[in-house]
């Protein structure tokens, strides 16, 4: 586990193996648990929108989509690379998800991103339960 900073948010890196063990505790505990898969164009956000980066430091837990954010962050391990690339870590918690029966609900900022996150979701793991969609373009300040 490597804690770093990019752009001012605060993150921690995990192994795929790692981050699994965390996804098994929240199937567990009974809690609602936001995982969000942050892409390179997402720290870019938040560095200029205080209420992006509020948003991603509290998440349960915080997965990097694309290696652009490994880099940013000076991390180097060919492994974590390779598992980034991969989308190992999508696949491994999508295939659990199904697994457990578990419902996901899917999050993004515009309808038009929800549907193409939604469509690839499911590309990648077909049969899931999808039990909620929401775009942050419809949330007021309170939500």
């Amino acid at each position: 586990m490597t804690k770093f900073q990019v752009l001012g948010v605060a993150m921690t890196d995990m192994s795929v193996r790692d981050s699994m063990r965390k996804v098994e505790t929240y199937l567990h505990d009974g809690r609602v648990s936001a995982i969000c898969y942050l892409t390179a164009g997402g720290l870019l956000e938040a560095e200029s929108h205080p209420e992006t980066k509020s948003f991603l430091e509290d998440m349960d837990l915080t997965i990097p989509a694309d290696v652009e954010v490994l880099r940013a962050a000076g991390i180097t391990a060919r492994a974590r690379f390779k598992e980034v690339k991969g989308n190992d870590f999508l696949r491994a918690f999508l295939q659990r998800v199904l697994r457990s029966g578990a419902g996901i609900i899917v999050l993004s900022d515009t309808h038009e991103n929800l549907e193409v996150l939604e469509k690839g979701i499911l590309g990648v793991q077909k049969g899931l339960n999808i039990i909620g969609r929401f775009a942050l373009e419809d949330s007021s300040d309170e939500d």
